[in-house]
């Protein structure tokens, strides 16, 4: 089955991964995931993020067309502006690099077979995907600096130097920081894209060393 991967945003602005395919209806509303009942929040309480994955069901049945809905939100958690510098520190290797340029999101996000959490997950071996970079344009941020975000909000905008080497803030760099997700971008992985039944871990991480983790299953 082919995925889907829609990064909400309010510009133009490159997919993290450019695919077609199914993908629910449900709507995303930040930062209170309403009808998301699995939850789980890191917050950085020096730079005033939170990192948060929400997921509105731990059980689907894919041959019944069920997608999981997954939602990823990275929010300034403060009531003013806020200025974030890019650490590019993630806790765990990321299977596969961001595109630079392309995605000038703060996150990786990552699936496992099996049943993981912190303890043992930077053992495990995540599932492959398809990652597929836009070209480079002279606008193109290839070196990212800081986010400044709005108080208490997922909306931000991306400084940081284009292929002319100066300070930008032209081009698509205006953010909205929740994207919503298809867990079948990771089904190349098993024969003829189909998953096998069984536990599932979902991964998301940020710049900043932030990282949430939840258990799902694909029942038969």
């Amino acid at each position: 089955m082919v995925i889907i991967i829609v990064l909400l945003m309010t510009g133009a602005f490159a997919l993290l991964f450019l695919n077609s395919g199914r993908q629910g209806n449900s709507t995303v509303t930040a930062p209170t995931f309403p009808g998301y009942p699995a939850v789980a929040t890191d917050s950085n309480a020096t730079i005033g993020i939170d990192l948060s994955l929400a997921l509105n069901s731990t059980r689907i049945v894919p041959g019944q067309g069920q997608d999981l809905q997954t939602v990823v939100e990275v929010l300034n958690a403060l009531s003013r502006v806020n200025n974030v510098s890019v650490a590019n520190d993630f806790p765990i290797k990321p299977l596969l690099h961001k595109c630079l340029p392309g995605d000038y999101t703060p996150v990786v996000i990552q699936m496992y077979a099996g049943n993981y959490g912190r303890n043992n997950i930077s053992s495990a071996s995540p599932l492959q995907y398809i990652l597929t970079c836009p070209p480079v344009s002279s606008i193109s941020i290839t070196e990212e600096n800081y986010y400044l975000f709005q108080p208490n909000s997922a909306y931000a905008t991306l400084y940081g130097r284009n292929q002319a080497s100066n300070l930008t803030n032209t081009g698509p760099i205006s953010l909205y920081l929740v994207s919503q997700i298809s867990i079948y971008q990771f089904s190349s992985s098993f024969p003829n894209g189909t998953f096998p039944t069984g536990k599932y871990t979902l991964m998301v991480e940020d710049f900043w060393g932030q990282i949430v983790i939840l258990p799902f299953t694909i029942a038969s």
